[in-house]
């Protein structure tokens, strides 16, 4: 595998939508249709000169890293209409969501690490299968040296789940593929107040990945440690999480400064 690069950077991540579904309802073709996936995902990136970064553990995602955003933008449309025009052995065709996104980007052990990285994940996750999302940074670098047929569809400024800064998204729409998706699975489309962060959440992965098991297996989680470990931010990053499953809203009420019982009664009551 080439060296990975460093510096400013587009990343393109992908996933399978609904891969888990394929692979029970088609365990013996699931493995040859994830063949003819990377197959025709590497003949994409390799045409302009993407590097495939190692698997991260995330089931049948691919990680991708290009020096070039034009290149990136090219290489995604390639993808998308070539995965189009696979023949898939699943009895269903098999849909990709993917996202771009550029920033400054350094290495740690050999592994891509920081904000423009989550962000690029965060991303993903608002996408559809068969759709990919453009970050403005993206957009701002290729928007004037488009592939022939590709354009991009302004979708507005959307809240990623990581609650730092809203980005203003954009839908790549190369030539003769569907164009029309469902709303972005973004914090935008759900009702909430949740505080926009100044800084990424990072560090926490296990005990945000309990906090948010725990929510969905009782109607109260107190969450208890000394003042200042950050109790307050891992209940919001986890409400973020879990907007998907609350279609009605999810509420921050800050009670900090709530000093008498009777006081509680203003707060009210939010039904989810």
């Amino acid at each position: 595998m080439p060296s990975l690069p460093e510096g400013v950077l587009t990343f393109l991540l992908t996933d399978i939508e609904g891969s888990t579904r394929l692979w029970e309802d088609a365990p013996d073709t699931m493995m040859e249709a994830i063949q003819q996936h990377d197959s025709t995902i590497d003949e994409a990136i390799e045409a302009f000169g993407g590097v495939n970064v190692k698997p991260r553990g995330e089931g049948d995602s691919r990680f991708i890293v290009f020096i070039s955003a034009t290149d990136a933008v090219a290489a995604a449309s390639r993808m998308q209409i070539n995965l189009s025009r696979v023949k898939w052995v699943t009895p269903r065709p098999i849909k990709v969501r993917a996202s771009l996104h550029t920033g400054a980007a350094g290495l740690q052990l050999g592994e891509y690490y920081g904000s423009t990285v989550n962000r690029a994940a965060r991303l993903r996750a608002i996408a559809h299968g068969g759709q990919t999302v453009v970050s403005a940074s993206t957009w701002e670098l290729a928007r004037d040296a488009l592939p022939d047929g590709v354009t991009f569809q302004d979708m507005g400024p959307h809240s990623l789940k990581d609650l730092t800064r809203p980005e203003h998204v954009y839908q790549l729409n190369p030539p003769g593929l569907e164009d029309v998706f469902p709303p972005l699975v973004s914090l935008s489309a759900i009702p909430n107040n949740l505080p926009v962060q100044l800084t990424d959440f990072v560090g926490r992965a296990s005990e945000l990945a309990d906090t948010t098991r725990l929510l969905h297996e009782t109607r109260l989680l107190t969450i208890l440690a000394p003042g200042g470990a950050g109790k307050t931010r891992l209940a919001i990053q986890s409400a973020a999480d879990s907007t998907a499953d609350y279609p009605n809203g999810v509420y921050f009420v800050g009670m900090a400064d709530v000093g008498e019982t009777d006081e509680v009664d203003a707060v009210g009551v939010v039904g989810g």
